[in-house]
């Protein structure tokens, strides 16, 4: 049931919700992220995150320009993609809040050290185990849906 409701909601977003008056909900989304990552790119502990966050969002806006693109030309590719997409969507979200915890995390480290430094550990690992996954999602998705359509079942 869990892998068919997510199905369902990848689906819902890519062909119903992603490009409601003209993009203007996602786009405004990656702005606002870019506008975190602006606002944290100078602080020195930061910025490592700062920068792989920019990193995966340049490839969640390809992944999105891809997704328009497939809707009108292709729903088949569309269609194979939507749960790589959702899930390259969730981990940009994840990401997002992490970075928003680091930056409190370290302006208050002094008020609660080890609560703080139990945080930027378990960013550190999420940014460097978890949020690299978007790369397989993404080169999945847009390898297109030939090898779904052409599966030949017995």
């Amino acid at each position: 049931i869990y892998e068919g409701i997510n199905s369902i909601q990848a689906i819902d977003l890519v062909f119903r919700k992603l490009f409601i008056k003209n993009r203007y909900i996602i786009d405004r989304y990656i702005e606002s992220i870019e506008e975190e990552i602006k606002k944290n790119q100078n602080k020195i502990k930061i910025k490592p995150f700062t920068e792989k966050l920019s990193h995966y969002l340049g490839i969640l806006a390809n992944f999105t320009n891809w997704i328009e693109v497939s809707v009108k030309n292709s729903k088949d590719d569309a269609s194979a993609a939507c749960n790589d997409y959702l899930k390259v969507l969730g981990l940009i979200a994840l990401a997002y809040s992490w970075l928003r915890v680091l930056h409190v995390s370290y302006r208050e480290i002094n008020n609660n050290k080890k609560f703080f430094e139990d945080k930027i550990e378990t960013a550190n690992f999420f940014f460097n185990r978890v949020l690299p996954r978007i790369d397989a999602y993404y080169n999945s998705a847009i390898s297109g849906s030939k090898y779904i359509m052409d599966f030949k079942f017995n």
